[in-house]
């Protein structure tokens, strides 16, 4: 059956984490390599670690660089981007950085972006020209799922800049857990899709894997490009039921994870009987102890067309056309919109009395 009621409402739940006021994710570059930070889910587009300036205060250590010859060579912008973070409206980020221009830098630039899921840029902060070592202090409103990303640009391709970053810190936390809620029936296959989840897989290849949290409502079928949507053939019975969708991206950096209550209303069930009349009387169809929620609406056709009636509660009786040879029941559906299982949807025969003859009548 494909009827659906799926009524989302979604809930945002901090994750199991320990807030902290200030600086909940950092990095001074000190520790990681490129390649740690990147398997965090860093990215380093054209820029390196370096320690060759004097970014740390009395003493070279390493710091995030933005590659020279990305401009001088391939005219390029690079750039350093964090893993993903959720935003809560009044979120800091601090960080400390510097240029020092070579030839045409007098209109170098460096920009901050917040980096949706599809990969839309919002621009939070910018500064033009050479500068010596500066420490940045930015509060956004912005609500969501974003990645940070620093870009630097230099006047044109002939021109050189050194660009270094360091010291970041942001009060931006892990993403919390969503809890949604979805209403089917019984019997039902239905497809179930995460309000947050990404609705491609560019350009950050966002992937949903799909589990049962405790007792499995049915068979999980994933679909679509990126498993974002899956369908279930709900064949339990009536109750509430948990499924999981778990977001990856760049391969494999886990992303927001969604929780789906669900409750399995019952299916609807019946008991029909017609009552036995003579032929050219109408029989009565009666329907008692009608299982889902009332009232219920059937669907049914003794000869003269689709006919419709609906219950006042879990009974009823219809009067059906005099000498219909059968009825064929092509749906019931409570007041939930379940409908009852196929197999009942069938066509049962109507048997008459014969009428008595009195025949010719002789006499001796």
């Amino acid at each position: 059956m494909t009827s659906l009621r799926l009524h989302i409402v979604f809930l945002i739940v901090a994750a199991c984490i320990g807030f902290s006021s200030f600086g909940q994710f950092s990095e001074n570059f000190n520790s990681n390599t490129v390649t740690q930070l990147e398997a965090d889910c860093w990215d380093f587009d054209q820029s390196s670690i370096s320690n060759s300036s004097h970014i740390n205060t009395g003493t070279d250590a390493p710091h995030g660089h933005a590659d020279s010859y990305a401009l001088v060579i391939f005219g390029t912008a690079p750039a350093i981007t964090t893993p993903f973070y959720y935003f809560d409206g009044s979120t800091d980020i601090t960080f400390t950085h510097e240029h020092d221009g070579y030839t045409f830098f007098a209109s170098g630039r460096m920009r901050v972006y917040l980096v949706d899921p599809l990969g839309g840029e919002t621009q939070i902060y910018s500064r033009n020209g050479e500068f010596g070592t500066r420490t940045e202090n930015l509060t956004t409103t912005e609500v969501g799922y974003y990645r940070i990303r620093w870009r630097w640009w230099a006047s044109g391709v002939a021109a050189s800049l050194d660009a270094e970053l360091d010291d970041f810190s942001t009060t931006a936390t892990v993403a919390p857990d969503v809890v949604e809620t979805g209403i089917v029936c019984e019997g039902e296959t239905a497809t179930h899709t995460p309000s947050t989840a990404v609705t491609d897989g560019a350009p950050h290849n966002f992937e949903y894997s799909w589990s049962w949290v405790g007792t499995a409502g049915g068979t999980i079928t994933p679909e679509l490009d990126n498993n974002r949507r899956a369908s279930v053939e709900w064949t339990v019975g009536p109750g509430n039921y948990r499924l999981q969708a778990q977001e990856t991206y760049l391969g494999g950096c886990v992303g927001r994870k969604t929780f789906i209550d669900v409750t399995v209303l019952e299916q609807p069930d019946f008991a029909v009987s017609f009552d036995t009349v003579c032929k050219e009387q109408q029989s009565t169809m009666s329907f008692d102890g009608l299982v889902g929620t009332a009232p219920f609406t059937i669907t049914y056709n003794d000869g003269g067309g689709s006919q419709i009636y609906t219950t006042t509660g879990d009974a009823g009786s219809i009067l059906l056309s005099a000498d219909a040879l059968q009825v064929d029941i092509t749906d019931v559906v409570d007041d939930n919109g379940c409908h009852a299982d196929p197999t009942l949807l069938i066509a049962y025969p109507i048997y008459y009395h014969p009428k008595p003859s009195t025949g010719l009548i002789y006499h001796q």
